[in-house]
């Protein structure tokens, strides 16, 4: 979560409330102007290749991944043989924009609650602690789950996870090798889900945890060589306690042997939290879409990412969204958050991630649409959907050599980013976080101008909303997709005035350079 107190960012995981960090900002003086919401004009330079430093990695075609909750997956898929086709349609839409393939992480709390049950006949149970609960405290899966996992699937690469906490290697391996035969995008596995903050029982330090994980790694590597060898994995997962973070894992002996690989180190981040009455006070809009925030905020991956590349291996975002505890009900769902997805997406891009799965469940508030009827509320598409439909467009083409590089604006709200194929700069990214309410005046919206310098535009694609607060009539390209994520409205590319871009404050813009 992240909470401002006068220069200061104070920065911790919505569950470890115990410990932060604290980033200075160093613009403060540029936010307090900028808060008065002024009128401006900015000029961006366009560097021929991508910078030195705020650059990504070569970014592989499924960046974009979801991680679905362990017992959300059926409701998301549909039974075996009964596809879901509001999440088809949903996903292809995603799929479709530059024929870019999904990652699927399956996991979340519950994976640790799921016990697999051979002679099960119905996909998945769940036993709910109450009415309108968000998650069972227990489950049982048969074989028909896996079926279901293959249905969503339809051949992008998918992360299975096994049970870790209060389980066997034995046991588990069971479900490894089950599922390996029913799932062909199965490409690895993860242990368990945040076990950073598991208790009774729990691991005193990162080298117990460890010891102990590895041995997991051995049992199920052994059991599966016959069908994955070396065996794969995607370590870490862990979320609270900096102490067991993706660095001290490392340094505490994380890394691949012959017996199993280790695919991704995959850590879990969370901006804001709802999981308490003290953590849901602070949950603010305009501090979750502000630019500065999330820079800050990511700034406290550095050490781990450097470790992580340091020792051969690739950093993911294995679980993440806007707030902790499956959302906050008018903002995790607005289009202030699903701008902040945008910017979230890409910044990440630029520090090295490899991969961003973002969190989804049933009626989770931050997912970015909802596959089934809950009570009387019919299937639905959230903001954020419009907003991972521009990311997609912005990183073009699957087949291209895709890096992703941020550029300064000279403007702390506003954010750029640049996507080079082959080292040559083909799309700008605008994001202006600079909050803009639909209960303001409507008629006058600040907004920016900005001039791209060296470069030429093409076209623009636009996406916007009536305000930062509103949770429906977000248009991409001048469409909305909240039908069923089928488009309405017609596709609107627009044309630049004198190279010119305009940006209003809560909007962003894709642009086409000329050499695309």
């Amino acid at each position: 979560m992240a909470t401002t107190v006068g220069p200061w960012l104070f920065i911790a995981h919505p569950r470890c409330r115990r410990k932060a960090t604290m980033v200075h900002l160093y613009l403060l003086p540029s936010i307090v102007f900028l808060l008065k919401g002024a009128w401006g004009q900015v000029t961006i330079s366009i560097p021929a290749s991508p910078p030195a430093g705020n650059t990504s990695h070569q970014l592989p075609p499924h960046y974009l991944g979801l991680s679905i909750e362990f017992a959300s997956l059926v409701d998301f898929s549909g039974p075996p043989g009964q596809p879901n086709g509001y999440t088809k349609t949903c996903l292809d839409g995603l799929r479709n924009i530059g024929r870019r393939p999904l990652h699927f992480r399956i996991g979340g709390t519950t994976q640790d609650r799921a016990t697999f049950l051979e002679d099960q006949s119905t996909p998945i149970i769940n036993k709910f602690p109450y009415f309108g609960a968000d998650q069972p405290t227990n489950l049982t899966f048969g074989p028909g789950y896996f079926e279901s996992l293959h249905q969503i699937a339809s051949g992008d690469p998918v992360v299975f996870g096994l049970r870790f906490h209060n389980a066997s290697g034995e046991k588990q391996a069971v479900v490894a090798s089950r599922a390996l035969k029913s799932i062909p995008e199965l490409t690895a596995f993860s242990i368990g889900n945040e076990a950073d903050w598991y208790s009774d029982p729990g691991f005193a330090n990162v080298t117990e945890y460890e010891n102990t994980i590895q041995s997991f790694y051995r049992v199920v590597a052994a059991s599966v060589e016959d069908q994955m060898k070396p065996a794969v994995f995607q370590a870490g997962d862990t979320c609270c306690k900096p102490t067991f973070f993706p660095a001290e894992q490392i340094s505490a002996g994380l890394k691949n042997t012959s017996e199993y690989v280790i695919e991704a180190v995959g850590q879990h981040h969370y901006f804001m939290a709802a999981c308490t009455p003290e953590t849901s006070s602070q949950i603010n809009l305009e501090k979750l879409m502000n630019h500065q925030n999330t820079v800050a905020y990511l700034d406290t991956l550095r050490l781990d990412i450097a470790a992580v590349e340091k020792a051969g291996l690739t950093f993911v975002q294995s679980e993440t969204n806007s707030i902790g505890c499956q959302g906050a009900s008018g903002t995790s769902d607005s289009f202030g958050a699903a701008l902040w997805t945008l910017d979230y997406a890409l910044q990440l891009a630029t520090r090295g991630v490899q991969r961003v799965d973002f969190h989804v469940g049933t009626n989770y508030r931050y997912a970015p649409f909802q596959p089934i009827q809950v009570n009387q509320t019919a299937p639905f598409t959230r903001p954020n959907y419009s907003a991972l439909l521009a990311l997609q467009a912005f990183l073009g083409a699957a087949n291209a050599s895709v890096r992703v590089s941020e550029v300064g604006t000279h403007d702390p709200y506003l954010a750029a980013y640049v996507a080079y194929e082959h080292e040559v700069p083909k799309r700008v990214a605008l994001i202006n976080t600079h909050i803009y309410n639909a209960t303001a005046d409507p008629t006058h919206p600040p907004k920016v101008t900005v001039s791209l310098e060296g470069a030429s535009v093409s076209k623009v694609r636009r996406l916007t909303a009536a305000g930062a607060d509103v949770r429906a009539g977000v248009l991409w390209s001048n469409q909305n997709w909240e039908g069923g994520c089928f488009p309405s409205g017609f596709e609107l590319t627009e044309q630049a005035e004198n190279g010119k871009v305009e940006v209003r404050n809560t909007e962003a813009v894709v642009v086409w350079l000329e050499s695309s």
